[in-house]
């Protein structure tokens, strides 16, 4: 390779004998450092590929708290970062430390900043490897993937305060801005899908409404619905009330998590809406409702009644 070419911002390079031009794409890798070579992506796995989480953990935004209220020089409450989940056919399910479907958009976002994780500076390790990879570090993600080939996270500050990460799938120790580590560090409530069902109305089979004056079962028959009181006969269902309802349900969001009231008992709820579609059951049971703030809560802030609820096998109260 000779010299470059400004006019045409080309280098002349000799191939066989022969002086040519040739696009400074060449030069330029060659000039690259050994760190611009090396693999800057932490994580091993596509976010699509997943279907396994963990995070455990506990992380301290900051060495000392401040704000109104602090005493100076106090230490930073610490954020217990506990969260399990996977997926199954109905979408992606936590199981710790709560039992509650989840909402794919959160949840897709903090997949694709994990999974997106890129080296800062690269850490070569010389001595002990245990100054940099500690037995207790402040933030660790397991993911799992389709093949059931488990990765492992291991985040720490280092002692100087930078972060650092280690993979179970690499050798190297990463450096990390701040700012990704703080991606990760999500509240577990707010991946929490606040939707009383996130189906398609075309793959709903049957509604059943329970409420005090009876439960009410809608079922599709073909293309049209058929309505049925109790034990009643089945009648022909109007499709626009039909409509609405379906409209309802998909539109039917939780006001906010209750995570400190008690849930409304299955058993014996006189009010629930249960969703049966492919071959799965959404929905959930009501409390009584109240004007005003529920147990642990606060109002609708129009004076509104509201009731908690808790959806069919989850322990989240709404």
């Amino acid at each position: 390779i000779a010299d470059r070419d400004f006019v045409d911002f080309l280098n002349f390079v000799r191939v066989d004998g022969a002086v040519l031009r040739t696009l400074r794409n060449l030069d330029t890798a060659l000039e690259r450092e050994l760190y611009q070579w090396r693999r800057a992506a932490v994580v091993a796995v596509a976010p699509q590929h997943v279907v396994e989480v963990r995070r455990t953990g506990t992380l301290r935004l900051e060495e000392t708290a401040d704000g109104p209220g602090a005493e100076p020089g106090s230490p930073a409450a610490a954020m217990d970062l506990e969260f399990e989940a996977a997926s199954d056919v109905g979408g992606w399910r936590a199981t710790r430390p709560y039992a509650a479907l989840l909402d794919p958009l959160p949840l897709a976002a903090w997949m694709g900043s994990v999974c997106g994780l890129r080296a800062r500076r690269f850490v070569d390790v010389e001595g002990d490897p245990a100054l940099y990879r500690p037995e207790t570090p402040e933030l660790t993600i397991e993911l799992v993937d389709v093949r059931g080939l488990r990765e492992e996270l291991r985040f720490h500050r280092g002692r100087d305060g930078r972060w650092l990460c280690a993979s179970s799938s690499s050798t190297t120790l990463f450096e990390l801005e701040e700012a990704e580590v703080l991606q990760l560090a999500m509240p577990a409530y707010g991946f929490v899908d606040m939707r009383l069902v996130r189906v398609l109305r075309d793959g709903i089979e049957r509604v059943r409404l329970r409420s005090p004056a009876g439960e009410l079962a809608i079922e599709r028959d073909g293309i049209a619905w058929r309505v049925r009181l109790g034990d009643g006969a089945a009648q022909k269902a109007d499709p626009d009330a039909v409509a609405d309802l379906l409209g309802a349900l998909e539109q039917a969001r939780f006001l906010r998590i209750e995570p400190d009231a008690s849930p409304p008992s299955a058993e014996g709820a006189r009010r629930a809406i249960h969703v049966e579609a492919e071959g799965l059951v959404y929905g959930g049971v009501f409390g009584e409702p109240a004007t005003g703030a529920p147990a642990g809560g606060a109002g609708t802030g129009d004076g509104g009644r509201t009731a908690l609820s808790v959806r069919t096998g989850e322990d989240v109260v709404f």
